[in-house]
Order: structure tokens, then C-alpha cells, then sequence
């Protein structure tokens, strides 16, 4: 079944922020498109796709990946898929790769998966499947060399009231990755009394509260982008705590300005179900704590949001196949879409497959009058001023 998937980026250095949207086709479809947006996505300003995002000088052997929920998954696909590009990848109140029979059904997936079909341990998915999947995959050719694993840094944050995973679940991707990366110095796992969230130090309520109305982030008494970033990076990663972005006044960057003359580190996060930009705005990306690490410490952080599709109306990262079966591999849709965006972020040269924006854009506003100085102002004011008055929270119950 053909359908149509969406995923758009954020790129934050230093308070300055852009976002980038690639529509690509599913199965059996033409050509896929993209165009420069407004992150926040009301309104949407109609920047034209030529101001393409432009290489950085980037640590290219520290780029790192995290994720919440179905991005962790997610951040996991780009690992197994790329090993070679990834130094480590953290994820938060998660699954792990390949879990459910991956035939794109989500009740099928849940029943194996998550607590919701209330499995028993008698049915609850095999890990031990999924490191059958990574070594056939790599006989097949569809990701890269698993040995490379050996040297990557996992760290994984566990919540024990989790209404999505049990502890047992979501401490299943230990038995995934120990057999690869062998040395334990190089995992981290962090077990709380917590719910579904995202750890912060800073928002949120109560960790063990539930989190769904504060964006999925609750006040757990640390920062999880800072301890997973110090862990995957490093302790020369400073704990800089700020109220708000020190952006470089008028500096476009890619759109026509210098460029930074040092390296910086680069870093993809990947939100859950419920908590991209459809649903929240911009309010899971704002307080989920690697703006303030970013800006401390030269790193480039990279928010690709995945786009709700009738497929996929909770705006999930696919973690069951329903973009195909090879969703978890180097032919998967999404993976595809993120590993272009990586690559063009690098330097090399990667074309999507059309430069040209569709015909009847579903996000276009007519008569933009933004351009992207006053959005990078936007966007830097509204981190300042956090509130209900600008960001506009669309939440979707449970």
C-alpha cells in the first residue's frame, strides 16, 4: 500500500534554529519533494527548498543519537542501519530493536511489545529474535557491520511506572546490544521510580506523576540530555544551566552568513508518539534539555519530527513496519530520509530525490512575510520566553 510520509528537522547551534521538511513517497510511488519550514508549524512560512541546509564543521567521529519513546526505538534503526557513522545512542522510556513481528500491524506489535495487552512473559517478544534479525540483516545487506557495535556507548533510562513498558521490556535491550558491545563500561542504565517521561531538572512535574500533560517530560532531579551527553561524549561536557539561547545577531550561517570556524559536535534526538510538533508544538523540543546543553557546548542538535499519516495518526517513529518491511534497515523510509539529512549536514553530496516543492504544498500560507532572520528571532524569543501565550500546546489525550 502506497502511502506518504513526512519528516522535517530543527538544527540548533548556539540559539540559532532552522528546520528543513522532507516529504518522501512510500512504496511504489514517484518522486519525493522538500522545502525550508517553520518549525513551530502555526503558521508555516514558505521558505524555498534552495536554501538547503549547508555542511558544518562537524566531529565527524562523535556524531550521537538519542531518543524518547518510539524515537528511541527509532534512534536505534539508525544505529544498527549505520554503525559506522554513530559513536553512541541513548535512549529513554523505550523499546528495543526489532520487537513484534514487524508486519506493521500495531495491535500485533502491542501484544507483543507493551504492557497495554497486558502480555505475559510466556509471549512477550524473544530479544534474542532481534539479534537473529541483526545478523540476517547484515548477511542480506540491509545494515551495516554489527561487530562495529563494539566500541559504541549505550545509555538507557527506565522508568518503573511506565504505563507503556515494563521494566523487564525495556531492560530487554541490554540482552540486544551486551553480546555486540561486550565491554560494560561502555552502558550506562539508570532505573527510577518514574513514569513515561523524558528526565528533566528543570520542568515538569513530579517524576513519578503522569507526564502527558507537561509534554512528556517530568521533573526527575537531573537532566537526562546532560548525564546521557556526558556519558556519550564525555565529562568534558559542561553543566551549564541557562534561562535562555545567546544567539549570534543576524548570523544565517547556511543561508548566506559565516559559517563557525570550530568543530562541532552533532547530535539527533527523536521524539515519541504524541510529542512531535503536531501535537505539541514546540513544547516537547524547548524543555527536553539540549537546547541548554547545546548551547554550552557547541553541539549541533538535529529534531527530525515524523509526521502523523492514516498509518500513523499518533505521529509515531515506525517501530512496526507500517512504512514496510524493512522499516528497521537501510531500506526503511524514514531511515532513508534521516541518513540523507546526515549526510548533507556532513558535507557530502546528497541530493533528495527533487528539489522542486509540490504543487499544492498542505503547509503553505499565503503571503509569507517572515524570512528566516526574523525566524531564527522566533524562535529564540519563544526558548526565552517559555509559556502557554506563543507556543500554543495541542495536546491529544490518551
Amino acid at each position: 500500500m502506497a502511502s506518504k510520509y513526512s519528516f522535517a528537522i530543527a538544527c540548533i547551534l548556539l540559539g540559532l534554529a532552522y528546520a528543513l521538511a522532507e516529504h518522501g513517497h512510500g512504496h511504489g510511488h514517484g518522486h519525493g519533494h522538500g522545502y525550508v519550514q517553520d518549525y513551530y508549524a502555526y503558521p508555516k512560512y514558505n521558505f524555498h527548498y534552495g536554501t538547503r541546509l549547508e555542511p558544518w564543521r562537524i566531529r565527524r567521529n562523535s556524531v550521537t543519537l538519542s531518543g524518547f519513546s518510539s524515537g528511541g526505538t527509532f534512534a536505534q534503526h539508525m544505529l544498527i542501519s549505520y554503525p559506522s557513522a554513530f559513536t553512541g545512542i541513548a535512549v529513554f522510556s523505550h523499546n528495543y530493536y526489532r520487537c513484534g513481528p514487524g508486519n506493521g500491524s500495531q495491535k500485533d506489535y502491542d501484544d507483543a511489545c507493551t504492557i497495554p495487552s497486558d502480555p505475559t512473559t510466556s509471549n512477550m517478544y524473544d530479544p534474542n529474535k532481534a539479534i537473529n534479525d541483526i545478523r540476517r540483516y547484515y548477511e542480506e545487506g540491509l545494515i551495516g557491520d554489527p561487530t562495529l557495535l563494539k566500541s559504541k556507548r549505550l545509555y538507557v533510562f527506565a522508568g518503573l511506572r511506565s504505563f507503556l513498558f515494563t521494566l523487564e521490556m525495556s531492560l530487554n535491550i541490554l540482552k540486544v546490544y551486551e553480546p555486540f558491545i561486550q565491554n560494560p563500561m561502555n552502558i550506562r542504565t539508570r532505573i527510577m521510580d518514574a513514569g513515561f517521561l523524558m528526565p528533566s531538572d528543570s520542568y515538569g512535574g513530579r517524576c513519578t506523576n503522569d507526564a502527558q500533560n507537561t509534554s512528556f517530560i517530568g521533573n526527575c532531579g537531573f537532566s537526562g540530555a546532560l548525564e546521557s551527553l556526558q556519558f556519550l561524549l564525555g565529562s568534558s561536557i559542561k553543566n551549564q544551566a541557562c534561562k535562555h539561547l545567546q544567539g549570534r545577531k543576524d548570523n544565517q550561517i547556511e543561508y548566506g552568513g559565516s559559517k563557525p570556524t570550530a568543530e562541532c559536535y552533532l547530535h539527533f534526538y527523536f521524539h515519541g508518539c504524541f510529542s512531535g510538533r503536531e501535537f505539541l508544538g514546540m513544547n516537547h523540543t524547548l524543555n527536553s534539555g539540549f537546547l541548554e546543553v547545546a548551547e554550552a557546548n557547541n553541539i549541533i542538535v538535529v529534531f527530525p519530527q515524523s509526521v502523523k499519516s492514516p498509518e500513523n495518526d499518533v505521529g509515531c517513529w515506525d517501530t512496526y513496519g507500517f512504512t514496510g518491511k524493512d522499516y528497521a534497515t537501510r531500506k526503511g523510509a524514514q531511515v532513508q530520509v534521516v541518513h540523507k539529512m546526515l549526510q548533507r549536514i556532513l558535507g557530502n553530496d546528497v541530493q533528495f530525490s527533487a528539489d522542486i516543492p509540490p504543487k499544492e504544498d498542505p503547509y503553505k500560507k499565503p503571503n509569507p512575510s517572515m524570512d528566516v532572520v526574523q525566524f531564527v528571532r522566533k524562535i529564540n524569543h519563544a526558548y526565552r520566553n517559555r509559556g502557554p501565550s506563543w507556543m500554543g500546546s495541542r495536546r491529544r489525550s490518551h
